[in-house]
Formats: C-alpha cells, sequence, structure tokens
C-alpha cells in the first residue's frame, strides 16, 4: 500500500519532499528538506486530499473492468 500512495502521490504531486512527509520518511542527506523546508498538517491537507482523489479514481478505474 505504501509503494502504492508513493507512486499515486508523485504521480499526482510530482513534489517529492510532500510525498516524503506524507509517508514519514527522513529528510536523509538532503541538506534543504532537513533543515529548512518545515511542513505542517495544513499544509499537508491539500496535497493528501489530491492523492486520495487519484488513489480513488484508479479504484474506481479497476472496478469498472
Amino acid at each position: 500500500m505504501r509503494r502504492g500512495f508513493v507512486t499515486a502521490g508523485q504521480r499526482t504531486l510530482n513534489d517529492l519532499a510532500t510525498v516524503k512527509r506524507l509517508v514519514n520518511h527522513s529528510a536523509g542527506g538532503d541538506v534543504t528538506t532537513k533543515h529548512y523546508l518545515r511542513l505542517s498538517v495544513e499544509d499537508l491537507r491539500e496535497p493528501m486530499q489530491r492523492i486520495e482523489s487519484a488513489i480513488f479514481k484508479l479504484w474506481q478505474g479497476a472496478r469498472m473492468r
């Protein structure tokens, strides 16, 4: 499920830093993400909803087949 979520998230958002934050991955060696980027729950709400919509559309398409 995580792989599917990350794939859908990256395809939908094209923003790996936000996708990493949504799945609670560490910033690792990325200095910008680790030290400067601070995303709140409110910052993540809209991207999460976009990913949810994309996954739901995929699920609906799979059910129609």
